[in-house]
């Protein structure tokens, strides 16, 4: 549900304000996982700002997550930073 997301955006931002802490909207991004062709995408906002979409991948808590879930890509890279 849509609209239950957005709300739990809106309680979520406030919960961060009202611990003086922020949220960078220009730091987090969106990432759909389906496994049909034309996924329906959403625009979140925090606040005013847009949160971007990525399309490929995504990078959270060291795991590089692929829109397809494959772990090609996160084996690879931490593969290359070993030598």
């Amino acid at each position: 549900c849509v609209g239950c997301v957005w709300w739990g955006f809106d309680w979520f931002t406030e919960w961060f304000n009202l611990l003086g802490l922020s949220l960078y909207a220009s730091k987090r991004k969106t990432m759909n996982f389906a496994k049909i062709q034309a996924p329906i995408i959403y625009a979140y906002h925090l606040e005013p700002t847009a949160i971007s979409c990525s399309n490929s991948y995504v990078t959270d808590l060291g795991f590089i997550l692929s829109s397809d879930l494959d772990p090609r890509l996160h084996i690879e890279l931490i593969c290359c930073k070993a030598f």
